[in-house]
């Protein structure tokens, strides 16, 4: 028991002296955004004759525009969330909310 408790308080001394990552700039942000997605998502969806496109990030708001068979593919939803959603977790930020969006209704909107 004792040998436990000096491994715990050692730990904790040694996660006292590492510094705390520093938050990601906006540009950091994007920048592996954008690699994740082409480097991993996109060849992924591609098999299935899909494609994702990075819209615009806001904050921990991640707009993407599916396209392709993704577009019009019923199980869109669950691309976005478990295929989309959780590798940009994973790779960038766990924080990080991705929602499709379509360019000509934003626009729409906007004008």
């Amino acid at each position: 028991a004792e040998i436990a408790i000096a491994q715990e308080q050692a730990y904790l001394e040694i996660q006292d002296c590492i510094p705390a990552p520093r938050p990601l700039s906006s540009v950091q942000k994007i920048s592996m955004i954008q690699q994740v997605l082409t480097e991993e998502v996109r060849p992924f969806l591609a098999q299935d004759g899909g494609d994702v496109e990075l819209y615009d990030v806001e904050g921990d708001r991640v707009m993407v525009v599916l396209k392709g068979s993704c577009n019009t593919c019923s199980s869109k939803t669950q691309t976005l969330k478990i295929v989309i959603e959780a590798k940009l977790q994973q790779r960038v930020l766990p924080s990080l909310v991705v929602e499709a969006v379509n360019p000509s209704q934003l626009k729409a909107r906007v004008g």
